[in-house]
């Protein structure tokens, strides 16, 4: 997973949208994707005190007690609680759509 990918790192062809080179590689590591599979950074949720991952495919839900907070506290747990959304939804497709 290349942790740096912005434009000044790719080389395109010209006249086409096609990326035809990646650079700044000096710390990459090549190795089966077993080895290598992590979460991409901009879909990682670890979790908080309310919204916990947990693994397998299941879908994350807000704390029972959600009505109990306060205003600032409930939008807080829904900012956190699409962010897990979106941690499971990776972990699917990764599941799901992996070659092997």
């Amino acid at each position: 997973w290349h942790t740096d990918p912005h434009g000044g790192n790719m080389i395109k062809a010209e006249g086409t949208p096609d990326i035809t080179d990646i650079i700044d590689w000096q710390e990459m590591n090549v190795a089966p994707l077993f080895l290598q599979c992590v979460f991409a950074e901009f879909a990682e949720h670890t979790g908080d005190d309310h919204i916990v991952r947990i693994s397998g495919i299941t879908i994350p839900e807000l704390p029972p007690d959600f009505d109990q907070y306060s205003e600032g506290e409930q939008t807080y747990m829904k900012g956190q609680h699409r962010l897990a959304l979106l941690h499971k939804c990776y972990e699917a497709l990764i599941i799901f759509h992996r070659p092997y």
